[in-house]
């Protein structure tokens, strides 16, 4: 199209600029619509308004066209494949958000969800199974594990760790990582702290591909004995700790009194099987590296070019069975399993991303549904446009066209919505299935997100408007003077079937998730044994350079104490190598030495003697701890009351003498007491046997604090960390959290799950409430000539009104009922999750059953209120 060429007003024609811009060329099918005649335009307005303001306006149309000129320039192919026509009707579906504006957002609501489920379930899946891993060649990448008997125990030993990197020729290189972190007390720099760190053969970071961004990795001379301390940093403790300084190579950090010198920084994100704030070179005279007792390691390997995992495995086997024949004293027959690493770091999440992939596809098959059922609803109110569309000449391709472009438009934008959305959703699903991979990096809308995202717009939007599009579009006009109203029996079956499934799916999923809940409740109110409020817990550990004895131990622990025990809003002071809930380890085998009770585990715990008083343990029996029960004395130990009765069942504990075994050495205590049981580990588990012992006779330099306060929580924390740096400023008080927190933290697993479920639950339910709406608002529109003839025939509203309310609770019924048979099948194999709350408890089950009917109930309101305000007059004119 071209500009108007006739004469200019005398207030001036267009700049000729923009005059030229109006000019371009554009395909079918809305060349006037789009483009208009804006010359003339110009002038009517320039007439009115002054030239000014009408050559400003001319500039923003002429813009706005062109933009619109230049988008359409994509679509000449299609407008060459498929005509004009067909692009002008994908063009007009836009109008659906100005005709339908709530029905419009509910569908994209619908579908977005869906869509951005689906989008972030592909992505994480696509992320987590799919990307290589961000090393040099990662597809060259094993790991090899220890077998026992054939059954997988991972770790190996560092005798084994030099067999086969000297012996398996398929391994280009062989690196050793010991894949559990420990913790230091760091000082030098500005502050002292706890850190975590592990030890790494002096090849790992070259042989995984993983170069330092700063200085350099360790090298053969680095894993020597005796050789000089070094230590690489994480470019994360890099920034934390000394803030990107690019100086850093070459500066010291003490570790554990000892001094390390620093030689490089690890690349942003790197990790491999636990993060960690350093590594330490492998050496064979520290961390049990030279000792075939001790199996610490995990194997690391790079193949030689042209060789495969199974002949690395089958080489890795002829080594296993010389290194069983050369250490015939080794009674277990081990192996060692090579893998490639990628498919080992995922092996955990395979199962689960296949159960939350098959999960939010049904949600997105339900919001397919629901939205077909939607614009079913949707369709008798369009039936006398579209009649006299085609009573005009428009074929039922056009129809179908139109309804379809509607569809897409939703669709694409229920597309863009769900792509944002999964972002966030994203996040929500690492954190169910507690992925930990190297590279997986925050969750972003990448460009295979984005177009999963559009992808399944498109086709979704074709799914759900395909059978709407045909059944609306045979209700042209000869129907309507036959006054057909079409047979969609089938249909609504198909509609009243999904509702059911859903209701019943929402129903198993929501019992689940309130049987949880019951029992995230029963865990959260159990009695632990001691009280847990008012208490700040926190640890410290005194360096071996300056407290190498029990004696400097207790004086600097008695030292501590006393200085807190001043302060006014600290009530009591309680130290322990391992707190309760807090810190479960130390188990050790004890047994009776007077009977043949066989030994059992029991946690083992050094405390101090206002240990008891302040977490507000009861002593049964006997006497608790006091000042002469220190190193020289005695040794003495109270146990706890089912410990007791493990070890002496006739109930005579007090002055039995009672074995610890500990690393091949039998120490004898007299009993001296009695306490109540205490939860170690969990607030789930039973009490576990426990048996405490004087810190002052069997301390460590590794302690935990728990005191007893009152007031500002912030407070005591300052007043606790100043009180240490008073005694040693280069010890670092971690770990500072309240019981509560601790207790807190024990159920934030079971809390993610019931919160994931609960979701997972709701989002079907939400559906089913929507397609329950769609299919009675479509029953109404469709039975409108019916319910004016019952009208006309003396049929009270009331009873119309009752007979709709009584198909959606019907439908809701019958899906509750199904929803408690598989609810009751299924909540079995929830048992072993369960804590306190039986697996077919009635309160949960009645109450979910009720709440579901009664959603159900009001979803039906609106058309039953709408077969209410059925007007007669009106039903009958137009349906005739």
């Amino acid at each position: 199209m071209t500009g108007h060429s006739g004469n200019r007003p005398t207030s001036g024609g267009p700049p000729r600029a923009a005059s030229l811009m109006v000019r371009v060329t554009v395909p079918p099918p809305e060349r006037t619509e789009v483009l208009g005649d804006l010359e003339e335009a110009y002038r009517s307005r320039a007439a009115r308004l002054g030239r000014s303001q009408a050559t400003l306006w001319y500039w923003s149309q002429a813009g706005h066209y062109l933009l619109r000129a230049l988008l359409a320039l994509p679509l000449a192919p299609l407008h060459a494949a498929f005509g004009s026509e067909l692009l002008g009707e994908l063009w007009r579906g836009r109008r659906v958000f100005r005709a339908a504006p709530f029905f419009s957002a509910v569908v994209v609501a619908v579908m977005a969800l869906g869509i951005g489920a689906n989008t972030a379930m592909f992505d994480t899946a696509r992320k987590a199974l799919l990307e290589p891993l961000p090393f040099t060649e990662p597809e060259r990448l094993v790991v090899g594990r220890t077998t026992f008997e054939g059954n997988l125990n991972p770790w190996a030993t560092g005798p084994d760790y030099l067999e086969y990197r000297d012996r398996v020729d398929a391994f280009q290189d062989l690196a050793s990582v010991m894949p559990f972190g420990q913790d230091y007390t760091v000082t030098g720099g500005a502050r002292p702290e706890r850190a975590r760190g592990t030890a790494v053969s002096p090849n790992y970071f070259h042989t995984v591909g993983a170069p330092p961004v700063l200085g350099r990795s360790f090298t053969e001379v680095d894993g020597l004995a005796g050789a000089a301390d070094v230590m690489m940093l994480s470019h994360g403790y890099w920034i934390r700790r000394f803030r990107g300084d690019l100086s850093v190579v070459g500066q010291t950090l003490v570790l554990d009194g000892d001094p390390y010198e620093i030689v490089g920084v690890a690349a942003e994100g790197f990790f491999l099987f636990e993060e960690a704030d350093f590594w330490r070179p492998m050496r064979p005279d520290r961390d049990g590296a030279a000792d075939r007792r001790f199996h610490n390691w995990l194997f690391v390997g790079r193949l030689s070019p042209g060789i495969d995992a199974g002949q690395a495995q089958a080489q890795a086997d002829v080594v296993s069975a010389q290194l069983a024949e050369a250490y015939a004293d080794f009674p277990e027959v081990k192996g060692l399993l090579v893998t490639p690493l990628h498919s080992m770091l995922v092996e955990g999440y395979r199962n689960k991303i296949a159960m939350l992939t098959l999960a939010v596809g049904l949600i997105l098959f339900i919001a397919v549904a629901n939205v077909a059922g939607m614009f079913l609803a949707r369709a008798p109110a369009r039936r006398t446009e579209l009649s006299v569309r085609a009573a005009l000449g428009a074929s039922r391709g056009r129809l179908i066209s139109q309804l379809l472009s509607e569809g897409l438009w939703i669709s694409g934008v229920a597309g863009l919505i769900g792509a944002a959305l999964a972002l966030t959703l994203e996040g929500v699903i690492r954190g169910l299935l507690v992925l930990d991979l190297p590279g997986l990096g925050q969750p972003s809308l990448s460009l295979p997100a984005l177009g999963t995202a559009l992808t399944l717009a498109v086709l979704t939007g074709l799914a759900a408007g395909v059978y709407p599009a045909l059944a609306a579009s045979s209700q042209t006009l000869e129907s309507r003077l036959r006054g057909s109203r079409g047979n969609d029996r089938g249909g609504t079956r198909f509609r009243s079937l999904l509702v059911s499934g859903q209701v019943a799916l929402s129903v198993m999923l929501l019992i689940g998730s309130g049987l949880l809940l019951g029992s995230l409740r029963q865990a959260a109110s159990v009695d632990a044994g001691f009280e847990a409020d008012g208490l700040l817990t926190a640890e410290i550990e005194l360096p071996s350079t300056r407290y190498g004895g029990l004696p400097e131990v207790v004086d600097v622990l008695s030292t501590l104490e006393a200085d807190l025990l001043s302060l006014p809003s600290v009530e009591g002071i309680a130290m322990a190598n391992n707190l309760p809930l807090r810190d479960p380890g130390n188990w050790y085998r004890v047994w009776a030495r007077s009977n043949d009770q066989p030994e059992s585990s029991f946690a083992y715990r050094t405390v101090s003697p206002g240990y008891f008083e302040t977490l507000g343990i009861e002593v049964l029996a006997g006497r608790g701890f006091g000042p002469a029960d220190v190193r020289g004395a005695p040794e003495v130990a109270l146990l706890s009351e089912g410990a007791a009765r493990r070890l002496f069942p006739e109930g005579n504990a007090i002055g039995q003498t009672v074995v610890q075994g500990a690393f091949g050495e039998e120490r004898l205590k007299e009993v001296v007491g009695i306490v109540r049981d205490v939860r170690q580990s969990d607030l789930e588990s039973d009490p576990a046997f426990a048996l405490y012992v004087p810190i002052a006779q069997r301390g460590s330099r590794l302690v935990r604090l728990a005191i007893r306060y009152e007031g500002d929580r912030a407070a005591v924390a300052a007043a606790l960390r100043e009180a240490v740096r008073r005694l040693d400023p280069n010890v670092p008080v971690a770990g500072v959290k309240t019981m509560e927190d601790v207790a807190r933290d024990l159920v934030a697993g079971r809390r993610s799950v019931v919160t994931a479920l609960t979701l997972y639950a709701l989002l079907p339910l939400l559906m089913a409430a929507v397609g329950l709406y769609a299919l009675l608002a479509y029953h109404v529109r469709m039975q409108r000539r019916e319910i004016g003839i019952r009208l006309a025939l003396g049929a009270r509203p009331g009873e119309l009104g009752a007979g709709v309310l009584y198909q959606g609770v019907r439908l809701g019924a019958v899906g509750v009922g199904l929803g408690l048979l598989g609810a009751f099948a299924l909540s079995r194999l929830l048992t072993r999750f369960l804590f306190g709350v039986g697996h077919h408890d009635p309160v949960v089950f009645g109450t979910v059953a009720l709440g579901v009917l009664g959603l159900t109930l009001v979803s039906t309101m609106l058309p039953a209120r709408r077969a209410l305000r059925t007007d007669l007059l009106v039903s009958l004119r137009t349906e005739t």
